[in-house]
Formats: C-alpha cells, structure tokens, sequence
C-alpha cells in the first residue's frame, strides 16, 4: 500500500522521508497556431509541463534510490507521439517529457528504480458534461493503480490510452 504525500519541493518538507513511488502528473494544455503564441506562455508550458517534472525527479532521487519497489510515473500526453498541427508548443512540450523518461529509465533500471510514462489522449479534468473521446480522470488513475501493484522485476516503459 502506498502513503500519497503532497511535498512542496522548495522546501524541506520530504527531505528526510523514503518515497517509493513518485507520479509527475503536473502540466498546462495551450493550443493554437505556433505563430501567435505568446513567448512567456511559451515559457510557461515548457516550465510546467517539462522542467518541473525533471527537476522534482531530480530533486527526490536521493530518497527513491533508498526506497523499496521505486517508481517514477511519468504524465505525457499522446501529442507527443500524434502531434496535431495546432499544438505545436504543447506536443514538444509533452514530448520532452516522453524522452525524458526513456532515458531517465535507461539510467535508473540498473539501480532498481523503474519508469514509466503514460501517454494519454484528452482527459476530462474540466467536468465535460458530454465528454466525446475524453478520458475520465478515474480511469487514468486506475492505471496509475495497476502500474503501482506491479511486482518489483516488472518495467513497463510506455503506455498509450485513447478515449473512445
């Protein structure tokens, strides 16, 4: 069973707690042409969706080295790998995130620590009445669920979920 604690990572706040499992499902969604995008929201997208995953992994590697069955969840998105032409920024923002993962999973398997990145398509985070191919946030967290029950010799590198 896991304990989910809510850390703010600019302090000392799980400093000196073991974490087995660490779930980066942070991110922003923008859309629209490249062309016309704000450069600050640009920045933005990238900070968010791409640099504080890194930098929390970062930041709480030491404790995932000393837990048991460590795990690093990963939250892409499917616009890493379908890239529609309106979402430019956000899908190299996602797929930053993607790569991420593949590499940190190359480095941190031989030590134990296994990672995995979900890719899914739009999830319905907003309360969509009528969600059409929308994703329910349940069932992303059900995922997460069964990737955490998963024996300890068991990678799973990537997972796609499409909506219906």
């Amino acid at each position: 069973a896991y304990e989910i604690k809510e850390c703010d990572w600019s302090s000392d706040v799980c400093s000196s707690d073991l974490i087995d499992a660490l779930v980066n499902n942070c991110g922003i969604y923008a859309e629209g042409r490249f062309a016309d995008a704000d450069p600050e929201g640009i920045s933005k997208l990238l900070d968010v969706n791409a640099k504080a995953p890194m930098l929390l992994t970062r930041y709480l590697l030491g404790q995932l080295k000393e837990g048991s069955n460590s795990l690093v969840i990963n939250m892409s998105s499917i616009q890493a790998i379908a890239k529609d032409a309106s979402l430019a920024a956000y899908a190299a923002s996602k797929a930053a995130v993607s790569a991420f993962s593949e590499a940190l999973r190359k480095e941190l398997n031989p030590m134990g620590i296994r990672v995995t990145c979900l890719e899914p398509s739009g999830v319905n985070t907003w309360g969509e009445q009528n969600p059409v191919r929308l994703l329910a946030p349940a069932d992303v967290a059900n995922v997460i669920r069964s990737i955490l029950a998963m024996a300890p010799s068991v990678q799973i590198n990537t997972i796609v979920l499409e909506g219906l």
